[in-house]
């Protein structure tokens, strides 16, 4: 049942086919934390809703083209995909802390005592050999068959053939991949640094400071050419990858906690903490802004 509630739901959010079971246009998915559940928003910028529920579970994490949600249900942590069906990825080995996605949404890691990476979601999903993770991670990014780790002392490379220190770095609360470049938030240290070539001969430099306007960068993304970075002094800063400047800055009433697309120009930027706590969503464009999703309590869909 909820399978086949997240197949219609993801692909209404990618603009492909029209559905009956939800009226109305469809931003795309985004995993309740308060209603432990994957839910829709529904509407359009400033007039948007969170929806029912499609598909519960006690923790979840949707993928950037909205076709994949992991969800741990129990002990068990599960795959949905909206080409239909759920796949079982194994047992949850306790909370899970950190997710990240492949920017083609094909891969995912999931830390949960131990970090483990699964491939080829679209196809046929198996785990993929990673080297054990001596640490307690706070971020994870997916590039091929590989994933960076940070930790507090700094941020890890894993693959198949073991681990090792790439950036020393205090508190890196985000990481984020964009071609063979790592992008790493820094909250301790106050600045965001760009690992070029960091899979085989990394070249460190830094991206933005407080001189920059970044005091307390807690997370970032790739996209189009620009370098979002979520600011826990609430406020939201775009650069510019090729010249470095600061293209815009948006001052935010809350204090954005992550930056996690799940949809083409739409990045989540916070947790909700309480039931009355609403979605904060960016949508990026020709005059980026920052609108408000209320959510009410989650019915569930038959």
């Amino acid at each position: 049942m909820y399978p086949r509630k997240l197949m219609i739901a993801a692909v209404v959010a990618a603009g492909v086919l029209g559905a009956q079971e939800l009226s109305g246009p469809v931003s795309g998915l985004v995993f309740d934390e308060q209603a432990k559940a994957v839910r829709v928003i529904a509407g359009v910028p400033g007039a948007a809703y969170l929806g029912s529920s499609l598909a519960e579970g006690d923790e979840g994490s949707i993928s950037p083209d909205g076709n994949f949600a992991v969800v741990r249900q129990g002990a068990e942590l599960m795959l949905l995909k909206s080409g239909g069906g759920a796949v079982r990825l194994g047992a949850a080995e306790g909370v899970t802390g950190e997710v990240a996605w492949s920017a083609d949404s094909h891969s995912v890691a999931v830390e949960s005592r131990s970090i483990r990476l699964w491939i080829n979601l679209d196809t046929q999903p198996e785990q993929s050999p990673l080297a054990r993770f001596e640490g307690d991670a706070i971020s994870l990014a997916v590039s091929g068959r590989g994933v960076a780790a940070g930790a507090k002392g700094g941020v890890f490379v894993l693959n198949s053939e073991g681990s090792r220190l790439i950036v020393p770095a205090d508190e890196p609360e985000g990481l984020a991949i964009s071609g063979g470049t790592l992008y790493v938030a820094d909250l301790a240290r106050k600045e965001v640094l760009a690992v070029r070539n960091f899979a085989s001969a990394p070249e460190i430099a830094l991206i933005a400071n407080e001189a920059a306007g970044v005091g307390a960068p807690v997370a970032v993304a790739a996209d189009n050419g620009s370098l979002l970075i979520a600011d826990a002094g609430r406020k939201l800063v775009a650069m510019s990858l090729s010249t470095g400047e600061t293209q815009y800055s948006l001052e935010l009433d809350f204090v954005p906690a992550r930056l996690d697309r799940f949809a083409r120009g739409l990045y989540r930027l916070n947790v909700r903490d309480s039931a009355t706590d609403p979605v904060q969503i960016l949508q990026l464009g020709s005059e980026p802004a920052v609108f408000f999703v209320p959510a009410a309590a989650a019915s569930r869909e038959d």
